[in-house]
This record gives C-alpha cells, sequence and structure tokens, in this order.
C-alpha cells in the first residue's frame, strides 16, 4: 500500500476508530504490528473502546482495514501519552500487572506481574487474558509443567513461573510474536523453551496446565490435541471468546469436566480436568 509521509515539520498522523470489545485488543495488537508508535485507548459509549493510534506515516490500507480515519495532528510526546493510559491492574486474586515503566508500589498481598507492551496479543489489558490469568492463579498447582498455546507476548508463562509452575513453554505460530514473547520473558528473567508451532508437534500426556487464550475457531480446532497434551488429572484454561460461544466451546471440549467458569463483561473462560 501506498504511504504518505507528512513533509511538514512538527505534524504526524493518527488514526481515530471505536471498536466493541471482542475486537479492541486485536485491533490494537495488529496496529502495533502495523508500525503504531503509540496507541491511546479511551472509554466510549454503549461499553464500546475509542482507540487512536499515532503513526509516522498515513497508510489508508490500514484505515480500510481497521475501519479508521486519519487525523493530521501537531506532534506531541505520544510515549508519555501513551503509557500515561496504560494503568497498573490488578488480576486474579493474587496479580498486580505493571507496565515495565511503572513504579506504583504493589499493594499488600498482591504478586507484582511485570507486562509489556508492543507488537503481540495478551497483556493483561483486555478481558480475556485477565480471565486466563485468574483461572491460572486459582488452579496452577505448584510443581505443574505448564504450557501455553498461542503464547503471545509470554505473560501466561510469566504468570505460570511466578506462582509455582516447574517448568513453562510456549507456542506461537506468528513469528514476530515469538521473538516478542522470547524478549519479553528474558528480559523479565524467565528461561522459557519456545517454538514456532501449533498444539499438534506437543506430545501426548506432557502438560500439567495447559493456558489456550485464543478464540472460538482455534479452540475447537485444537481442542483434540488439547484434551491429548492434559495429563490425566491435569487442567486447562481456554479463553477469548464471548459468552454466546460458551456452548460451542464445551462441545468440542466435551470429554473433559468442567471445573470452573469465570467471566468478565461480555467475556468467558473455562477451565476443564481431564
Amino acid at each position: 500500500m501506498e504511504r504518505e509521509r507528512e513533509a511538514g515539520a512538527g505534524l504526524s498522523w493518527t488514526l481515530t476508530l471505536t471498536c466493541d470489545e471482542e475486537r479492541c485488543e486485536l485491533i490494537s495488537a495488529e496496529l502495533w504490528d502495523r508500525g503504531a508508535t503509540g496507541i491511546i485507548e479511551e472509554a466510549a459509549p454503549e461499553g464500546h473502546t475509542l482507540l487512536r493510534a499515532f503513526f509516522d506515516a498515513r497508510d489508508e490500507g490500514i484505515a480500510e482495514e481497521v475501519g479508521g480515519v486519519w487525523h493530521e495532528v501537531e506532534e506531541f510526546d505520544w510515549v508519555a501519552a501513551t503509557r500515561e493510559s496504560l494503568q497498573p491492574i490488578e488480576a486474579g486474586d493474587r496479580l498486580f500487572l505493571a507496565p515495565e515503566w511503572r513504579d506504583d508500589p504493589t499493594p499488600p498481598g498482591r504478586i507484582r506481574i511485570v507486562t509489556h507492551y508492543g507488537r503481540a496479543y495478551g497483556t493483561g489489558a483486555g478481558e480475556a487474558t485477565r480471565l486466563a490469568l485468574l483461572g491460572i492463579d486459582r488452579l496452577l498447582r505448584p510443581g505443574d509443567q505448564f504450557l501455553d498455546v498461542g503464547t503471545g507476548t509470554g505473560i501466561l508463562c510469566a504468570v505460570a513461573l511466578t506462582l509455582g509452575a516447574r517448568r513453562a513453554i510456549g507456542c506461537e505460530i506468528d513469528p514476530e510474536a515469538l521473538d516478542v514473547a522470547r524478549e519479553n520473558l528474558g528480559k523479565d528473567g524467565f528461561d522459557v523453551p519456545l517454538f514456532l508451532g501449533t498444539a499438534d508437534c506437543v506430545r501426548s500426556e506432557s502438560a500439567d496446565f495447559i493456558g489456550a487464550n485464543l478464540n472460538t475457531g482455534t479452540i475447537a480446532a485444537l481442542a483434540h490435541h488439547l484434551a491429548r497434551i492434559v495429563k490425566p488429572g491435569g487442567r486447562i484454561v481456554v479463553s477469548g471468546f464471548l459468552h454466546f460461544d460458551v456452548s460451542a466451546v464445551r462441545e468440542a471440549l466435551a470429554g473433559l469436566r468442567e471445573i470452573a467458569r469465570y467471566d468478565e463483561n461480555n467475556w468467558t473462560a473455562l477451565v476443564l480436568e481431564r
């Protein structure tokens, strides 16, 4: 696609759009991937989110793909603006998710998890990731072997290891996301084997706990492998789908016993046991 760069000094481009809960985090990840230099999220009416993404150049192809509108703006400190919009979040029963540049004190009784924002999906800012973290927080057992299917930023692996997993392994089909996860986990001092691929590459009965923050279609497509990989008595948390898809997810994983359901706004996560 042809990209138009502003020749005048002191000017840049902002792409503005409104999206619903189901698409917000995915669109943000796509915008980062397409070269956004900063993104601000603001609450909009009827549960929607207003996204403002900053770019050095205008690309009409991006606007068409996500349904956004370009605005020419005077340059300002978008790094500071983006960081100000990303606040620490309490997640699960014990977690405190803090962006890497924040120095807010960790609340009593909470465990600090450093979050990284950029080119991959899953930072804890969205409901789907928070629900997956809730399942891990409550039901991961110390010493579990953890597998993260679709690792994104690597946050599920980081949390699992922090909460006592013996080992964590992540797989991802997006090479760039895999690089992001490797970089993030390395920054945080975690040695996590990561590989390019998906659950069909993993040995049967090799995981005590599986995290799968995906979407309904991908969960259904991988259901056989998830059930094959988890050990007897092992657990799987699946998230990334809205409440009206719960029946489809349950049907795909019908051979497993549901032990927990978590909901936030219109999003749902299920924890199942073999």
